[in-house]
């Protein structure tokens, strides 16, 4: 009886999980999350204590509780220790693909190294962050740095077709209206078009070979040469000329690699875009309409995203590894700041009307895929 007691309240079965270690003793630390980076830190976590013996693994849920203080039994109000299953939420890992986490999460192992912890996650519409109780700061602060590498290198976006859209926070009655923005990060299905489905202007073609593809699959060497891997195109021409179809074929040409497409209201998260750009490097980053965001100075009413595009593509890394495709149906909005500096923008294409052989070639290739 006395047992299930104990068995009951979180930091009873914590502290029981790592006898004869005393952990009410350990330091603390705390790192905020962004929402959609989640599942790649939970899952970062799991390894890490696959790595070494896990003790315990409990949903539960303590608001308005630090980790330090569930484990040395902190609770103020009794009840509150107890412990309460979490929310389990069902999210998208892949194209078509989800899993269930819960929203609260702890688990008490020991690592490689012999040593004692706590890790603890928690994620909901309104706070995200990961916690780990350790012997000490420095031993807390490596582990936490493993975690982060991990995440990165087994990131549930690495080498996938993601479409960026804009997420605005759930208010509650005293918010006055003033959430802010993130983003939200959605899988969608890989394009597969071929050399032999896509209809190519030659001049196009040889200047999206030798920028892009080329470019992209010779970045190893070019990287031991000591060139910039980071890299700028602006497709341009009016609409319905092949531009974002040319960037379906690029992903297709060059997969798998993670290909990050924004259009429309994404593109004012562009700061945000581009360190998720920046983290799973190598990577595409499509820009699409960016005459909407990027105009002009003298007439735009996006000077700070503007600001921050021009910083983003003055700020990668010789070694980040990212290619910008900015598409636009009105080159002559755009700022010249971008579509002129040579450090920001390599090569612009532009993609005209069909010559009369290129008509007759998509004719004949409409008339096919009918039959």
């Amino acid at each position: 009886m006395f047992g299930r007691f104990l068995n009951s309240k979180i930091d009873y079965r914590l502290r029981g999980s790592l006898k004869p270690h005393k952990i009410t003793e350990f330091k603390g630390l705390k790192k905020e999350l962004l929402a959609y980076r989640f599942v790649d830190y939970f899952k970062a976590i799991e390894t890490i204590v696959a790595m070494g013996q896990l003790k315990d693994k409990i949903h539960s849920t303590h608001p308005g509780m630090e980790l330090g203080a569930i484990v040395r039994g902190s609770f103020g109000q009794h009840y509150r220790s107890k412990i309460n299953p979490s929310t389990m939420k069902l999210v998208s890992v892949g194209y078509e693909a989800k899993e269930s986490f819960p929203e609260e999460c702890f688990w008490s192992f020991i690592c490689k190294a012999g040593k004692p912890g706590v890790f603890r996650i928690v994620s909901n519409d309104y706070q995200n962050w990961i916690e780990l109780v350790g012997e000490s700061d420095k031993w807390n602060q490596k582990i936490i740095q493993q975690v982060e590498k991990i995440s990165v290198r087994d990131s549930i976006y690495r080498n996938q077709f993601l479409q960026v859209d804009i997420e605005t926070p759930l208010q509650d009655e005293y918010d006055q209206g003033n959430a802010s923005q993130g983003i939200k990060i959605n899988f969608r299905k890989p394009p597969s078009i071929t050399e032999d489905q896509i209809i190519f202007d030659p001049a196009v073609k040889k200047m999206v070979d030798r920028n892009i593809i080329s470019f992209f699959r010779n970045r190893e060497r070019l990287h031991e040469l000591g060139l910039p891997l980071q890299r700028g195109v602006l497709f341009y021409g009016p609409p319905g000329t092949g531009k974002t179809y040319t960037c379906r074929y690029i992903y297709g040409q060059l997969s798998p690699v993670t290909t990050i497409t924004v259009s429309g209201k994404g593109l004012s998260q562009v700061r945000t875009i581009c360190s998720l750009a920046r983290l799973l490097h190598p990577a595409i980053l499509v820009l699409e309409d960016v005459d909407l965001i990027f105009t002009s100075r003298t007439i735009s009413l996006y000077s700070t995203q503007l600001g921050d595009m021009m910083d983003e593509l003055d700020a990668f890394k010789k070694e980040e590894n990212v290619m910008f495709i900015l598409t636009t149906n009105s080159i002559e909005r755009l700022e010249e700041a971008i579509k002129d500096r040579p450090g920001r923008i390599s090569q612009c294409i532009f993609f005209g009307p069909p010559t009369k052989d290129l008509r007759k070639r998509y004719l004949a290739r409409y008339l096919t895929d009918q039959d």
